[in-house]
């Protein structure tokens, strides 16, 4: 985790994709990489102590319905009920690429938090 003030908090599931959120969005967000979608399950207690009220959630793209999307429904089930709002971010499922790491290395072009939002839920 990298906290910065009260932002709002990008979880990704690598350190890679969140300093990739970081170079694509500027420093904009608290980071929170999970290090594998098997920590989805610590979310409550990495966010309680962020103290954060809106979350950007950038899973993997994966192709296999139990693994990512899985995890994104659960990551998104868990926050939602820490009264967080969520923010489903999809530019890389968009783009056709796994994750914020691949995104940023097919474009170098910045994209803003609204954005993030408009793309997401």
């Amino acid at each position: 985790m990298l906290k910065r003030q009260n932002a709002a908090v990008l979880v990704t599931e690598s350190i890679l994709d969140c300093l990739a959120g970081d170079v694509l969005c500027g420093p904009t967000f608290t980071l929170c990489a999970l290090n594998g979608i098997g920590n989805v399950g610590k979310l409550p207690e990495y966010l309680t102590r962020l103290h954060a009220r809106i979350v950007y959630l950038a899973l993997d793209n994966d192709p296999e319905p139990d693994k990512g999307p899985k995890a994104q429904q659960e990551a998104i089930a868990l926050v939602t009920r820490l009264g967080m709002h969520v923010v489903e971010v999809r530019v890389h499922h968009q783009a056709g690429v796994k994750d914020l790491h691949k995104l940023l290395l097919q474009t170098r072009t910045r994209i803003s938090p609204f954005h993030l939002t408009k793309s997401g839920i």
